[in-house]
C-alpha cells in the first residue's frame, strides 16, 4: 500500500470513529476542561501555598516551644477525648472555616481547663 493509500485509509477510519471532527478538534476536545476549572486549580493552588507558608511559620515556634509527652489513657477515656474533639472540631470548622488542630488547640485546651481545676484533680487522687 502506498503512503497516499494508508493516509485516505487513517481518514475514512478517523471519520468513522470520531464523526467528521478532524484530528486537530479531537485533540482540542480531549484536552479541554471546562471553564474555571484552572482558575479553581490556581486558587486553591494559592491557599496551599499559603497554608505551607503558614505551618512552616507555626512548626518553627511550635517545635522550639513545645514538649512531646505520651500518655497512656483506657480505651474509654480515650474514646470519650476524641469524640469530643470531633464534636468541637464540627463546631470549630462551621465558625472558623477551618479545621481544629489537635495538639496546639484540643489538647493544649484539655490540659490548661485541668489545670484550672487543681483542686478536682487534688480531690480526685489524693481522697481515692
Amino acid at each position: 500500500m502506498s503512503d497516499e493509500e494508508l493516509e485516505e485509509r487513517g481518514s475514512r477510519l478517523e471519520q468513522a470513529m470520531f464523526g467528521s471532527q478532524t484530528e486537530d478538534q479531537s485533540k482540542a476536545s480531549e484536552s479541554k476542561e471546562p471553564k474555571g476549572v484552572e482558575e479553581i486549580e490556581e486558587t486553591e493552588e494559592a491557599k496551599e501555598t499559603e497554608r505551607d507558608e503558614s505551618r512552616s511559620k507555626d512548626d518553627s515556634t511550635l517545635v522550639e516551644e513545645t514538649h512531646d509527652l505520651h500518655m497512656y489513657l483506657p480505651e474509654s477515656r480515650y474514646q470519650e477525648l476524641m469524640s469530643f474533639y470531633k464534636i468541637l472540631d464540627g463546631e470549630y470548622y462551621r465558625e472558623h472555616g477551618k479545621d481544629l488542630e489537635k495538639n496546639r488547640g484540643y489538647f493544649d485546651a484539655v490540659i490548661a481547663t485541668a489545670l484550672t481545676h487543681e483542686d478536682e484533680i487534688r480531690e480526685r487522687l489524693l481522697d481515692e
